[in-house]
């Protein structure tokens, strides 16, 4: 420990029994022998206690104190730790943590609770907690979109839909283990869609705190950290869904367009082949001999009408085969939605899907009257060969 005094004092506090404490005025009872003199005069020479000292009643001199053969003298003592030039002294966390709610003191410190010197090269736990609210703090402040600093309290005002003001003050019980803080911070300060997290962020505090009592809001916040953290893991995330949930919609709607088109080709590609069905009336009944002495002429119309609709039979087999095929696979991509691994729900995406089997069930009725009409032609020219036949 460097700073002398400091050191003299920690020593000496160790020692002093009945300790009582009161704004920096530090008494008790100590038994002072030889080692204890010495660091009584580096504390005389600070002007943190005064030159005397009372033992068995008498004030004596701090350099003139005379030790009994037994090696130690009882004493009343009395430090003014307030007056310590260059260095501070904190009785209790609790002190240290009520008069550095911002940050850590700029010069040498001792927290005899703690058995904490910040002249030690020695870690303690409970500075590294007070270190971490700091570090929160400090991030806190570079999102929040108003701060008022006065007579040493801080002020944050988020404003995000409604408004948040959080008033930084805590206490030693407060402090806990914020593990994640550097992960946070990593979040929010990341360069990549950085205004869009800490917006999400914002939105989580507001979310938690809005409805707690102003003075305590920043006590709750510590104690809900992972929670918020959590919160804000889940709610980024659910923003990327969304955002791929656009881009896979935009996916989606394009793929269903293609479907629908291929739904309505199955009836489009065939009916340029089906309008040689008048043509094919037309001429049954203009070759046809009513009076029946043609037979021959008749049975070839007949088993050419035959072959007609055989050959577009063929082709609506085909087009029934491309409605069954389109079925299948928008059955396949729709499980696939069904099983995408995905917080979002895709249920308006797969119900849009319903519109296409309403058309492949319509295009089917179509075909069917197609398929209807090009068989009566065989049927009626049948009619016709037994009914005029000789």
């Amino acid at each position: 420990m460097k700073h002398k005094v400091l050191k003299a004092l920690a020593a000496i506090r160790k020692e002093i029994s009945g300790v009582r404490y009161d704004k920096g005025d530090l008494s008790g009872q100590l038994n002072i022998d030889a080692a204890i003199i010495t660091e009584l005069g580096v504390l005389a020479a600070d002007g943190i206690m005064d030159d005397t000292i009372n033992i068995g009643g008498a004030l004596v001199p701090v350099e003139k104190i005379q030790l009994p053969d037994n090696g130690s003298a009882p004493a009343e003592i009395l430090f003014h730790t307030k007056k310590l030039k260059g260095a501070l002294y904190y009785e209790s966390g609790k002190e240290f943590i009520q008069d550095n709610q911002l940050a850590v003191p700029g010069v040498p410190f001792l927290i005899h609770e703690w058995d904490y010197c910040s002249e030690d090269e020695s870690t303690n736990p409970n500075m590294l907690r007070h270190q971490s609210v700091i570090d929160f703090i400090s991030l806190l402040g570079e999102i929040a979109d108003f701060k008022k600093e006065d007579f040493g309290e801080l002020e944050l005002v988020f404003f995000q839909k409604k408004k948040l003001s959080v008033v930084i003050k805590y206490g030693v019980g407060n402090l806990g283990k914020m593990n994640r803080l550097a992960d946070l911070a990593e979040q929010l300060n990341s360069t990549h869609d950085r205004f869009e997290r800490i917006s999400i962020f914002k939105t989580e505090l507001v979310l938690q705190l809005l409805d707690i009592d102003e003075d305590t809001r920043f006590q709750t916040l510590l104690s809900r950290f992972d929670l918020v953290y959590d919160n804000y893991l889940n709610s980024h995330l659910l923003y990327l869904e969304k955002f791929s949930y656009h881009d896979l919609k935009s996916a989606v709607d394009k793929d269903k367009l293609d479907y629908t088109k291929r739904i309505y080709a199955t009836v489009n590609d065939i009916q340029s082949k089906l309008i040689a069905l008048p043509a094919a009336f037309l001429l049954i009944f203009s070759q046809f001999d009513f009076s029946g002495a043609a037979a021959g002429k008749n049975l070839l119309i007949l088993i050419a009408s035959v072959i007609f609709s055989a050959l577009l039979e063929i082709l609506l087999q085909n087009q029934f085969g491309v409605l069954e095929y389109i079925k299948t696979e928008i059955n396949h991509f729709t499980n696939q939605l069904r099983n995408k691994d995905t917080i979002v729900d895709l249920t308006e995406i797969l119900k849009s899907f319903g519109d296409l089997d309403d058309n492949m069930d319509k295009q089917k009725i179509y075909l069917w009257i197609f398929r209807g009409a090009v068989w009566l032609v065989p049927l009626i020219t049948s009619v016709l060969f037994f009914t005029y036949q000789k």
